[in-house]
């Protein structure tokens, strides 16, 4: 997709590109095609961080990397993709682009920003786990370090996520003057999945300042008629970290990075988020943050942050920390769902990740939704991982063989498999974001693992297999 949208953005604005678009996306129709083509207009910086960055709208605006030791780039929505993860409080990583006669055009002009952002973690409060994806700064008065010495923020969208699997995003103008704008946008959307956001600024609109997650228009907008739509003689611009002198910078990545001087559409932000999104729907995202009870039922149940399948507790739910759930070994405590159709895996491609601790020796299973013949299930022996697919009455288990040390080491530990099952090398599994092993899951394609078990987790369907040790995160996509 990043190929095709460079082909585009040479075809508007060089006028001297063509191409059948048909070929790259058949579902396009010729409507469609035009919007795609005009995206191109008006695109002052791209980035498409594909292992640097380079600026592809043929505008120079290279960017550099600040404190890059917490910067990587890592798989993205489609190539590479820009992850900055800051365990450090005052590191402050962050991507630094010189003004430009370019990028100064947006000076008393609308523009728009738009980018795809991913994230991992949350946090029980508002005041952590921030990302400053956009930021301008005056720079006139010169620099002390890194930092402009005035500090007057232009412009900035903080993003930061909640306990809740929220995603606020802090949007603020002319912050440091005595007229400004500065209201939040809330809404909830999952982790390990991307999401394209867009803020587009008309100063002549009374609702002219608009944010977009996912192709659509969120409820708040803002009034900037009465602002000074003027830059100073010289800004900075900044993507990712926190302000300076700020602390806790979330773990995230960006990619398919775009600055306009122009109002984007309604319709071309549909279009472009159709068009560049990977197609997943999350089955479950679920941090353990915290229970809730149902009176009706008289049960406790760790919500699932994507509304689709909650958690219900069979026994009392030990917790060790704020998000950290407890299994065993001195109950026989576990999850569940409410029925059989619950987390359910059809034909489609998957993803399943856990974060979990343990220190467990012996047998045990994480989740489980495997009964006669269909369905699956993740397990540890040793503290080695498999990852067991049924279908049609064949089980076949994929155990992992690579790995430099088992996961029982006491020690905490992302366990991701990603399944995609056309592909000989389509199983892959991830230890701690780094791909260790893949096997060939072709077997299982275009074959349901839909079984007729409730689905489980921190035992097997029968309860006979307990897990011991704890459970951070649990994640679910299907394709």
């Amino acid at each position: 997709m990043k190929q095709f949208f460079w082909i585009v953005l040479c075809f508007g604005l060089l006028g001297s590109c063509s191409m059948d678009l048909s070929e790259k996306k058949g579902e396009q129709d010729q409507d469609d095609s035009r919007s795609l083509i005009s995206l191109g207009k008006g695109l002052v910086l791209e980035y498409l961080f594909e292992g640097d960055l380079t600026d592809t709208s043929g505008n120079d605006n290279i960017g550099v990397l600040k404190n890059d030791y917490y910067i990587s780039y890592k798989e993205g929505l489609d190539g590479e993709s820009l992850g900055i993860d800051d365990p450090n409080s005052y590191t402050r990583p962050y991507v630094y682009i010189e003004d430009s006669k370019s990028l100064h055009s947006l000076s008393d002009s609308d523009y728009s920003v738009a980018f795809w952002y991913y994230y991992t973690n949350t946090t029980y409060n508002n005041l952590s786990d921030k990302s400053l994806a956009f930021s301008v700064l005056d720079s006139s008065g010169g620099h002390m370090g890194d930092y402009p010495i005035s500090g007057r923020s232009i412009a900035e969208i903080m993003l930061i996520t909640t306990s809740s699997s929220n995603l606020k995003a802090n949007i603020s103008l002319n912050i440091d003057d005595d007229n400004y704008i500065y209201f939040d946008v809330t809404d909830t959307v999952s982790r390990y999945q991307w999401h394209l956001l867009v803020m587009t600024v008309d100063w002549d609109n009374t609702e002219g300042v608009k944010f977009y997650i996912d192709g659509e228009l969120s409820k708040k907008t803002a009034d900037p008629t009465s602002l000074d739509p003027t830059f100073p003689d010289i800004v900075d611009f900044t993507i990712g970290g926190n302000r300076a002198w700020s602390v806790d910078s979330a773990p995230v990545m960006y990619d398919s990075y775009r600055i306009y001087n122009r109002l984007l559409t309604s319709d071309e932000i549909e279009d472009l988020f159709d068009y560049e999104t990977d197609g997943s729907y999350v089955l479950e995202d679920n941090n353990f943050m915290y229970t809730n009870y149902d009176s009706s039922s008289s049960t406790y149940y760790f919500p699932d942050h994507s509304g689709n399948a909650d958690l219900l507790v069979n026994g009392y739910a030990e917790m060790s920390g704020y998000g950290v759930l407890d299994f065993g070994p001195d109950d026989t405590a576990n999850l569940y769902c409410e029925d059989e159709y619950s987390l359910d895996i059809n034909r489609e491609d998957f993803d399943i990740i856990l974060n979990l601790i343990t220190t467990q020796n012996d047998s045990a299973v994480l989740i489980d939704k495997l009964y006669d013949g269909y369905g699956y299930q993740i397990s540890l022996e040793g503290g080695i991982p498999t990852i067991s697919m049924a279908s049609r009455g064949t089980v076949i288990d994929y155990t992992a063989t690579s790995l430099n040390s088992p996961l029982n080491d006491g020690e905490s530990h992302e366990i991701k498999y990603k399944v995609a099952r056309r592909s000989s090398n389509g199983l892959q599994l991830y230890i701690d974001d780094v791909l260790v092993e893949s096997f060939d899951a072709s077997d299982f394609y275009r074959k349901s693992l839909s079984s007729d078990a409730v689905f489980h987790c921190g035992t097997n369907i029968n309860e006979e297999k307990q897990y011991v040790g704890s459970l951070t995160d649990l994640i679910m996509l299907v394709y």
